[in-house]
């Protein structure tokens, strides 16, 4: 097996730049890679069953940019990447049946963006992702059988956006999610028989916002969420045969709210829900031949409210507060 390594690479105010790399069952590193106020740029990079691995990448108010990332069968892989202040981006990333991740991406006020990442029955992982007053942002994310997750993500008064979010028989997970003040949204969610699975979103004063999620014979759950002073919204949530879940809802003071609901045939489910001092709301929820339930809902001096039938089948408003 052949090995290329660059032991150190440090870009001031200059350019330094790879128009191709190709790794073919060999191993490209770089251990340590550091842009001040310069630009580092490859142009291609392609896998093939090789590895190719950053050990370490810092942006210092430059920009560090891949047009494509291409991993068939292989290991792409940033052990830390810290954008301060500067610009990080990945134009295309498409991985083949390999494994592409980052174990570490802090933004500190900089940009870190992939306008495309598709994963076919590979692995794509983020076990953290930290956002300081930044951006960091997936215009489209797609998964095709493979497993797409980020373990932790934080957003202290950052910006961390997911415009269109489609999951194929897949796997997408974020084991925690946490907000302080800051913004995440997800504009449009879709799964095809797949997986996708929040385990607990905290957001303490911020905005938490999905405008689309739907459900195709998928699975689709949260099994917690908490939300302090904050905001959290799904303007609309259809289901189709699928499942949809909640396991537990808590609301401290700020708000919880679903513009619409639709079922059709699937199952949808809060088991517990508790509100205090807050304000939590279903201004719509259909239900076509399917389940939707309420297992426990605990008002503490806030007000709660969703659609229900009466008894000639017309929807109206109960409110418990």
């Amino acid at each position: 097996m052949k090995v290329s390594t660059f032991p150190v690479v440090i870009v001031y105010e200059g350019i330094f730049t790879f128009p191709v790399v190709i790794v073919y069952e060999g191993i490209f590193t770089f251990p340590v890679v550091i842009v001040n106020e310069g630009i580092f740029t490859f142009p291609v990079v392609i896998v093939y069953e090789g590895i190719f691995t950053f050990p370490v990448v810092i942006v210092n108010e430059g920009i560090f940019t891949f047009p494509v990332v291409i991993v068939y069968e292989g290991i792409f892989t940033f052990p830390v990447v810290i954008v301060n202040e500067g610009i990080f981006t990945f134009p295309v990333v498409i991985v083949y049946e390999g494994i592409f991740t980052f174990p570490v991406v802090i933004v500190n006020e900089g940009i870190f963006t992939f306008p495309v990442v598709i994963v076919y029955e590979g692995i794509f992982t983020f076990p953290v992702v930290i956002v300081n007053e930044g951006i960091f942002t997936f215009p489209v994310v797609i998964v095709y059988e493979g497993n797409f997750t980020f373990p932790v993500v934080i957003v202290y008064e950052g910006i961390f956006t997911f415009p269109v979010v489609i999951v194929y028989e897949g796997i997408f997970t974020f084991p925690v999610v946490i907000v302080y003040e800051g913004i995440f949204t997800f504009p449009v969610v879709i799964v095809y028989e797949g997986i996708f699975t929040f385990p607990v979103v905290i957001v303490y004063e911020g905005i938490f916002t999905f405008p689309v999620v739907i459900v195709y014979e998928g699975n689709f759950t949260f099994p917690e969420v908490i939300v302090y002073e904050g905001i959290f919204t799904f303007p609309v949530v259809i289901v189709y045969e699928g499942i949809f879940t909640f396991p537990v809802v808590i609301v401290y003071g700020g708000i919880f709210t679903f513009p619409e609901v639709i079922v059709y045939e699937g199952n949808f489910t809060f088991p517990e829900v508790i509100v205090y001092e807050g304000i939590f709301t279903f201004p719509v929820v259909i239900v076509y031949e399917g389940i939707f339930t309420f297992p426990v809902v605990i008002v503490y001096e806030g007000n709660f409210t969703f659609p229900t039938e009466d008894s000639s089948h017309h929807w109206c408003v109960c409110v418990i507060s």
